[in-house]
């Protein structure tokens, strides 16, 4: 009898193995978890636990049954794990691709922002000089007016003194401008 006992406890442990051994193998080896998931392993236990029941026999049958109930729920349970930590690998690198291309699109911000600051200084000169220029106009408009105005319109020489006048006033300011947009590209570079 206890021969017996022994003889179907080997038995029911062969099948048992034979069973479970390529289940634990998909298992431990690292599988692509969009082709194999906890419930296809669920499926695939079921179906080993009934085969089981169909190919073992003797007096330890149930005995064994009971311990490849307890190594099933085991690789489910350690298969779970690596099912979530592949899941949280998988949303890591998705956040770090998101990261990766906010940063790309920041870096071409960047870039703009750079390009534009150096295109800056050039067309706020022009601007200067633009206004410089109309500001010399307007001052020598003004001061033949005032000649005008006073009668002194036959009288050339005071008109070149008038000109002379305003254009020397309006290269002080000129200069004036110029230190003050100086000025303030070095604080933008700083």
């Amino acid at each position: 009898m206890q021969q017996n006992k022994e003889h179907s406890k080997d038995f029911c442990k062969k099948r048992s193995e034979q069973l479970l051994d390529p289940i634990r193998k998909r298992v431990e080896s690292p599988p692509t978890y969009d082709e194999y998931d906890s419930s296809q392993l669920r499926i695939e236990l079921d179906h080993a636990r009934q085969r089981y029941e169909e190919l073992a026999r003797g007096p330890e049958k149930g005995a064994v049954l009971q311990e490849m109930t307890q190594n099933c729920e085991q690789l489910e349970a350690g298969f779970k794990r690596l099912e979530e930590h592949h899941k949280k690998l998988m949303r890591e690198k998705q956040k770090r691709r998101q990261a990766e291309l906010r940063a790309g699109e920041r870096e071409s911000q960047l870039q703009q922002l750079r390009s534009q600051a150096q295109d800056m200084p050039q067309a706020h000169l022009e601007i200067l000089q633009k206004m410089e220029e109309e500001h010399r106009k307007m001052m020598e408009e003004i001061a033949l007016e005032q000649l005008d105005m006073a009668g002194i319109n036959s009288k050339g020489q005071q008109r070149v003194k008038v000109r002379a006048k305003v254009a020397s006033h309006a290269q002080f300011e000129s200069q004036s401008f110029q230190r003050s947009g100086q000025r303030s590209q070095k604080l933008e570079e700083k």
